[in-house]
C-alpha cells in the first residue's frame, strides 16, 4: 500500500513538474518573441533567427552569389571578419559592410563590398578565408575586421565558463530546442561573469597575450604576417578595423584596451592603415545598450554598424592607395 502511494506521489510530482516546465517554455517563448539572437550562437533564439532569416551563398558566407571580377567591375572591397562582420540578429542591409558601400557610392564612384565572415573566426581562420575564397574574388582592397577574441587561438588554450548542465548531449538538445533553457543558461553565464570568472579570464588573457614578445602574442602575429604577405603577393592593398567589446567601460578602464594598443603598434610597424573604433563607441559607455543587437546579444546592432561604416568610409582612402588615416 505504501509502495503504491509512493509511486502515485512520484507520478504526480513528475506530471506537475512537466506541466510547469511546458507552461514555462510557452511563457518564455511568448515573452521573448521579439528577441532575434543571444550571445549563445547555438541557443534556441539564435537558431530560430537563423532558420527564419539567414541565407548563405554556395561558399557558406552571408553574402550574395558572386563570380570573379570582369572588365568594368567597380572598385571591389572584401571584408574578412568574425561574428561582428557576419551580423547576427540584424538584417543584411544593416551591416557595416553593406552600409559602407552606400556611404562610398554617395561620394561618387562605383563600389562593390563583399563580405567573408565566419562567426567565431580567429586570425588563423581569417587567413584560411583569405587564401581559399577572398583572393579568387580579385578585390582591390581587403579590410580585416578584428575583435579582441580573435587572438584566442584554441590550441593556445582559453578559460571556458562552466556549463549549466554537465551532460553535453542533454545540454546540447536543450540549448537547441528550449527557450526556457536558453534564458536560464544566459542567467547562469551572467552570474558567473559577475563573480570570479571574468577577472580570472582577464588575468589569463593579459598573461598569455600581454607581452608583445611572448609566445602567445607572437604565435598569433605569425598568422597576421601571413595574411599581410598574401595580400602583398597578390598586389592587394589592405587595412584593419578594430572593434572593441561593447562594454560600459570603453574608456581608461576597458579591460581589453591593451590588446588594441598592441595591435595598433603591430599595424604601425607593418605600415598597415588601422582604424580603432574605441573612440567612436566610447561616448555610448553610459548607454551602451543602444549599440547592442538586443539585451540578450551584445554584438554590434544597427546603430553600431552605421557608426562603424561612416568612420571606415572617412578613414580609409577608397579607391586608390589605402591609409590616409
Amino acid at each position: 500500500m505504501l509502495r503504491k502511494q509512493f509511486a502515485i506521489g512520484v507520478a504526480f510530482f513528475l506530471g506537475l513538474t512537466s506541466l510547469v516546465l511546458i507552461a514555462g517554455e510557452g511563457l518564455v517563448r511568448l515573452a521573448y518573441r521579439n528577441v532575434t539572437t543571444t550571445s549563445t550562437a547555438e541557443g534556441y533564439f539564435s537558431r530560430r533567427w537563423k532558420r527564419e532569416h539567414l541565407q548563405r551563398n554556395d561558399s557558406g558566407f552571408r553574402e550574395r552569389q558572386g563570380g570573379f571580377r570582369s572588365d568594368g567591375d567597380p572598385y571591389r572591397i572584401a571584408v574578412v571578419g568574425d561574428s561582428v562582420t557576419f551580423g547576427p540578429g540584424i538584417a543584411v542591409e544593416e551591416r557595416f559592410s553593406d552600409r559602407l558601400r552606400l556611404d562610398l557610392e554617395t561620394s561618387g564612384g562605383a563600389f562593390d563590398v563583399l563580405q567573408f565572415a565566419h562567426p567565431g573566426a580567429e586570425l588563423d581562420t581569417h587567413l584560411e578565408t583569405l587564401t581559399r575564397f577572398v583572393l579568387a574574388a580579385e578585390p582591390d582592397f581587403v579590410l580585416l575586421q578584428w575583435s579582441t577574441n580573435d587572438i584566442a587561438l584554441p590550441r593556445l588554450g582559453i578559460p571556458r565558463l562552466p556549463p549549466l548542465l554537465a551532460d553535453v548531449e542533454v545540454a546540447g538538445w536543450l540549448r537547441h530546442h528550449s527557450a526556457l533553457y536558453d534564458v536560464a543558461n544566459r542567467r547562469w553565464r551572467a552570474l558567473q561573469l559577475r563573480g570570479a570568472w571574468l577577472p580570472e579570464y582577464e588575468r589569463f588573457i593579459r598573461g598569455r597575450y600581454g607581452d608583445r614578445n611572448g609566445h602567445g602574442w607572437r604565435t598569433v602575429m605569425r598568422y597576421l604576417d601571413r595574411f599581410v604577405e598574401s595580400c602583398e603577393d597578390s598586389g592587394i592593398e589592405m587595412g584593419i578595423v578594430l572593434f572593441p567589446g561593447l562594454t560600459r567601460s570603453l574608456g581608461g578602464e576597458y579591460a581589453s584596451g591593451f590588446l588594441h594598443d598592441q595591435m595598433l603598434l603591430e599595424c604601425q610597424e607593418r605600415e598597415i592603415p588601422c582604424l580603432d573604433l574605441r573612440p567612436t563607441f566610447a561616448p555610448f559607455s553610459d548607454r551602451i545598450e543602444e549599440l547592442w543587437v538586443n539585451d540578450f546579444d551584445h554584438h554590434p546592432g544597427p546603430r553600431a554598424h552605421r557608426l562603424a561604416a561612416d568612420r571606415i568610409a572617412e578613414f580609409f582612402d577608397f579607391p586608390g592607395r589605402a591609409g590616409s588615416g
